[in-house]
C-alpha cells in the first residue's frame, strides 16, 4: 500500500472521530456563506461588499486612521486593504492624506460620498445583522457576539504568524549569540551548522 493510500479501517476509523457538525472552523465557514448570501440578496451585484462596507465603517470609527490601524480593525490583509482604499478613493468614497503627525503615514477618511453611502448602507447592515440574529437562540446571541469577538480581536504572540516570527527572531538571534561565543573562542569549529 503507498503512502497516499489508506485502508477502509483507517479511513472508517478517521471519519468517525470528526464530525463537521462540532467542527468550529467548518461551522464558521458556514456562517460566513450565510451572511454572504444575507449581503448579496441585499445589496446584489452593484452595492458594496461586505469587505468594502466594513472598511467604511471602520474609517467612519476611526474618523481618520492610518491602513495599520484599518487592517487591524477589519481583519483584512495589508495588501488586499491598500488595494481597496486605492480603488474606493477612485470611486470618491474615500480620501486619503498625509498624517499630521508623520509625513510617512497617509491617514483615511469618508469623503462626503462615501459618508452618504454608508449612511445608506447602515439600515441594511443592520437588518442582515437582525437576520441573522433571528436564527439563533435569543439567550445565545449576546454570548455568541462575545466569543466570536473574543476570536478574532487582534492577538500578540498567540497568532501563527507572529508566534512564527518571534520564532525565527528568536532563533537568529540564538544563533548569533552562538556565533560571537564561537570567535570568542578561537573561531567557528569546522562542520558545525544548523
Amino acid at each position: 500500500m503507498g503512502k497516499t493510500q489508506h485502508s477502509e479501517a483507517e479511513n472508517g476509523a478517521t471519519a468517525s472521530t470528526f464530525s463537521l457538525a462540532a467542527s468550529l472552523a467548518h461551522l464558521l465557514h458556514r456562517g460566513g456563506q450565510v451572511a454572504s448570501d444575507l449581503h448579496f440578496a441585499t445589496f446584489g451585484n452593484e452595492g458594496l461588499t461586505q469587505r468594502q462596507l466594513a472598511l467604511l465603517v471602520a474609517v467612519a470609527d476611526g474618523k481618520s486612521a492610518s491602513q495599520s490601524q484599518l487592517v487591524n480593525a477589519t481583519g483584512i490583509d495589508r495588501s488586499t486593504l491598500a488595494e481597496m482604499v486605492v480603488r474606493m478613493t477612485k470611486k470618491g468614497l474615500l480620501v486619503r492624506t498625509k498624517s499630521t503627525i508623520d509625513n510617512r503615514v497617509k491617514t483615511v477618511s469618508l469623503s462626503e460620498d462615501g459618508q452618504s453611502a454608508l449612511a445608506r448602507a447602515v439600515p441594511q447592515l443592520e437588518a442582515i445583522d437582525a437576520a441573522l440574529k433571528k436564527q439563533l437562540p435569543t439567550k445565545s446571541r449576546a454570548a455568541l457576539i462575545t466569543m466570536l469577538g473574543s476570536l478574532v480581536a487582534p492577538k500578540t504572540a498567540d497568532t501563527p504568524k507572529k508566534a512564527t516570527k518571534l520564532k525565527k527572531k528568536a532563533k537568529k538571534k540564538k544563533s548569533k549569540k552562538r556565533g560571537k561565543a564561537e570567535q570568542k573562542q578561537g573561531g567557528v569549529r569546522h562542520g558545525d551548522s544548523e
